[in-house]
C-alpha cells in the first residue's frame, strides 16, 4: 500500500477497479480461485482475464446469443517484468489439459496471414497465448516486415467473422496441381480464435503508433494493465482445478443444438443459442449510445476507434457470465457485468494511450517527460533526473531536450522553480506541473 502525501490515507493499486469486476459470478469463479491459489504472485485482475480466456476458448464456436454474438475474445495482460503476468499462460493451459481439451491449445503466435489461416484450418477453435505482444507489434512496424502486418490484418478480420466465413486471399495458382489448388480454396466457417497476450507497459506503449488505434486493431482487445508492479515470489501451492469446473468445461466444449457430429473447418457444429432477456434491450441501447458519445468525445485525439467494438465485447462477456451461472438466457445482471467490464477497461486503456502513444521520438519524449513530472508531485524532477530516468528524453540531443521542456511548458503548463531558494547551498531547479507547489 502507498500513502497519499498530506492525507494519511492508504491506497491500493486496485482502488480504481470496481470490486465486482475482480470476480466472475458462477462456476468461473473456480477458475479465478485456481489461478490465485497456484500463482507465485498476486494479480487479481489477471486472474479474471485468465478465467475469461479459458471460458472463451471452451465456449467458442458452440455458443451464441440471439444477437449472433459468439464467445471468443482477445485479451491482453499488461504488467512490469517480474510482476507475475506469465502465470496466465500456465493456468489456462493447465485447466484446458485437465478438462481433456488439449486440442483447443493453438500456436504461440503467427508470422503471416497464411499462418493464421492454416492454424484455423487445423484448429477452427483454438486459443493462442502470445508472450510480449508489444514486441510483436513493434516488429510488424519495421520496414519490409509485411508478413506480420498481414497477420494482424487477418486477426482483425477473424474477430468479426465468428458468425460467418473466413476466406483466403487470392494467390496465383499457376503451376499448382489440382490438389494444391484445392487446398488454397479452403474456407473456415465460424472461426473461433481466442487470444491471450502478455506484455510490459514499455514494450506495448513505446513506439506504438496511432495506426493500431485508427485501424481498430487495439479496439478489439480487452487490455488490462496491472498497477501492482514487481513482487517477490511466494511459495507455490500445487492444486488441481475443481471437478465442478472441469465438468462445466467439458459440457460447454461439446454442447450443440442438434445431433450433427460435424466439427471441421468447413462444417461447424450447430450452436446453442442463449437469448437476451427482454429487459436487456434498453441496456444495450444505452450502452450503444454511451459508446457513440465516447467516440465523439475522443475523436479529436484520434482514439474514437477504441470504443467501436466495446458493445460487441460486452455482449460476448455477458454470454460467458450467463453460462457461468448456468442460465438459459442472458439476464440483466450478466449483461451489466459485461458492460461494466468492457467499458471500464476501454476507458482506462484510452487514458493510458493518451499518456503514452506517439507517432515519433519527439512526441514520445514529451509524453514520457510529462508523465515523470506528474509522478514527481511535490518533489519535482530536475533535468538531470529526467535524463537518467526517461529513456526517450535521454536519447535526444541537448537542443531537442530543451525543445521538449519548452513545448510542455507551453502546452501543459509545466513550470521550473528553484526549490532551494532561500536555503544554503547550490540551487536546485526542478520541473513541476502548474498546480503543484514545491516542498
Amino acid at each position: 500500500a502507498a500513502v497519499i502525501m498530506g492525507k494519511g490515507k492508504e491506497t491500493s493499486p486496485l482502488d480504481d477497479v470496481p470490486e465486482h469486476l475482480l470476480s466472475i459470478p458462477g462456476r468461473l469463479q473456480d477458475a479465478i480461485t485456481f489461478y490465485t491459489t497456484t500463482a507465485p504472485k498476486d494479480q487479481p485482475q489477471f486472474a479474471v482475464q485468465a478465467a475469461l480466456a479459458f471460458a472463451s476458448a471452451v465456449m467458442g464456436r458452440r455458443w451464441r446469443t440471439d444477437q449472433d454474438n459468439y464467445a471468443s475474445l482477445y485479451l491482453v495482460n499488461v504488467g512490469k517484468s517480474a510482476a507475475g503476468k506469465e502465470h496466465a499462460k500456465t493456468a489456462v493451459e493447465k485447466m484446458l489439459e485437465a478438462a481433456g481439451l488439449d486440442g483447443v491449445i493453438g500456436p504461440s503466435g503467427y508470422t503471416s496471414a497464411s499462418g493464421v489461416f492454416s492454424a484455423l484450418i487445423q484448429q477452427p477453435r483454438h486459443i493462442a497465448i502470445i508472450d510480449e505482444l508489444g514486441r510483436v507489434l513493434q516488429s510488424s512496424q519495421a520496414q519490409g516486415n509485411h508478413h506480420k502486418a498481414d497477420a494482424q490484418t487477418i486477426l482483425m478480420e477473424v474477430f468479426g467473422r465468428q458468425a460467418s466465413t473466413l476466406r483466403p486471399q487470392g494467390y496465383s495458382k499457376m503451376g499448382l496441381t489440382p490438389k494444391q489448388a484445392a487446398e488454397m480454396d479452403k474456407v473456415v466457417r465460424r472461426p473461433s480464435l481466442t487470444m491471450l497476450a502478455m506484455t510490459t507497459p514499455s514494450t506495448l506503449y513505446d513506439g506504438l503508433s496511432s495506426r493500431y488505434v485508427t485501424d481498430g486493431f487495439l479496439g478489439r482487445f480487452l487490455i488490462v494493465e496491472s498497477h501492482i508492479g514487481r513482487q517477490a515470489g511466494r511459495r507455490l501451492r500445487l492444486i488441481e482445478p475443481s471437478e465442478q469446473l472441469m465438468d462445466w468445461a467439458k459440457a460447454h466444449a461439446t454442447a450443440q443444438d442438434g445431433d450433427s457430429m460435424a466439427d471441421t473447418h468447413d462444417i461447424p457444429p450447430p450452436p446453442v443459442t442463449v437469448p437476451f432477456a427482454p429487459e436487456c434491450d434498453a441496456m444495450l441501447l444505452a450502452c450503444d449510445k454511451a459508446m457513440l458519445a465516447a467516440m465523439d468525445e475522443y475523436e479529436r485525439f484520434g482514439l474514437d476507434a477504441m470504443f467501436g467494438r466495446t458493445k460487441e465485447i460486452a455482449q460476448r462477456l455477458s454470454l460467458i457470465v450467463a453460462r457461468s451461472q448456468g442460465r438459459d438466457t442472458v439476464d440483466a445482471a450478466s449483461l451489466q457485468w459485461g458492460i461494466d467490464y468492457a467499458t471500464f477497461y476501454a476507458r482506462r486503456t484510452v487514458r493510458a494511450l493518451m499518456r503514452s502513444m506517439s507517432d515519433g521520438p519527439f512526441e514520445a519524449a514529451c509524453k514520457a517527460v510529462f508523465a515523470k513530472v506528474e509522478a514527481a508531485g511535490l518533489r519535482g524532477v530536475t533535468p538531470s533526473e529526467l535524463s537518467e530516468n526517461v529513456r526517450a528524453f535521454a536519447n535526444l540531443d541537448p537542443r531537442k531536450r530543451k525543445d521538449v521542456l519548452e513545448t510542455l511548458a507551453e502546452d501543459k503548463g509545466i513550470v521550473c522553480r528553484n526549490v532551494s531558494e532561500g536555503k544554503r547551498g547550490r540551487p536546485r531547479f526542478a520541473w513541476f506541473t502548474a498546480t503543484i507547489e514545491p516542498e
